[in-house]
């Protein structure tokens, strides 16, 4: 009997390791989904794969992976202030209760990261992305263009800004100039003429600004079949 009734607690212990496995992975599945993120490419594998890059996915062709990198910083005396991190926060009604104990404890770390560094460029990517997945979309904006401005030779915050302007904050000009701006300084980076194009295709319906893009982008990477696999797509 005694064996018996240990089986209870036993299956109690499984569904709640179950429940908040499924909580942890909800919330990487949000974080993933919220914004582009940082990416770059070095050769690895002969294999094409696929890489999901601010809610879209997209094949890297052979040759080329996807990875954190470490950005510089550069001179930062006459960048302004720095955004605050205390804003309201109010979360979307469909975030969990232990979701949310994630997102303060990860934004508590950004904060004490930001505290001993502050202007660690990587650091407000993050604090971008944290803002972005709980729909503050100004505090995401904010974030990303205080980036920009520490480490303005760097593509990450820009292609950020240009997917944000597009998808949610609805300026096109301003979403059009930041994903140029991205290109110009990292013009191999196949991501963002992936959101690029799909912003030309699917925002602003402009087959023919798609279309350049993708030849552009052939023409100065050399990869005919990514891009032929965007044109093919018009």
């Amino acid at each position: 009997m005694e064996h018996n009734a240990k089986k209870p607690m036993f299956f109690v212990g499984v569904v709640v390791i179950v429940i908040v496995a499924g909580l942890v992975f909800w919330y990487i599945f949000q974080q993933e989904k919220a914004a582009p993120q940082m990416f770059s490419q070095s050769p690895t594998t002969n294999a094409t794969t696929t890489q999901t890059i601010g809610g879209v996915t997209f094949e890297i062709p052979p040759g080329s992976t996807a990875k954190i990198e470490q950005v510089p910083i550069v001179d930062t005396s006459s960048i302004g202030p720095a955004p605050s991190l205390n804003r309201t926060v109010v979360f979307p009604d469909d975030f969990p209760q232990e979701a949310q104990n994630i997102w303060k404890n990860k934004f508590a770390d950004i904060k004490t990261q930001l505290a001993q560094n502050p202007h660690s460029y990587d650091a407000w990517l993050q604090v971008g992305l944290e803002w972005n997945m709980i729909e503050d979309y100004e505090g995401a904006r904010l974030a990303w263009e205080y980036a920009t401005k520490l480490v303005p030779s760097n593509a990450v915050a820009f292609g950020n800004l240009g997917f944000l302007y597009g998808y949610y904050l609805h300026d096109n000009i301003k979403a059009e100039h930041n994903f140029k701006t991205a290109l110009y300084n990292a013009p191999q980076e196949l991501y963002i003429y992936h959101q690029a194009f799909e912003f030309y295709r699917d925002v602003l319906k402009d087959k023919a600004k798609a279309r350049a893009l993708a030849g552009e982008g052939k023409r100065v990477t050399s990869n005919v079949d990514f891009f032929g696999k965007l044109i093919a797509t018009l």
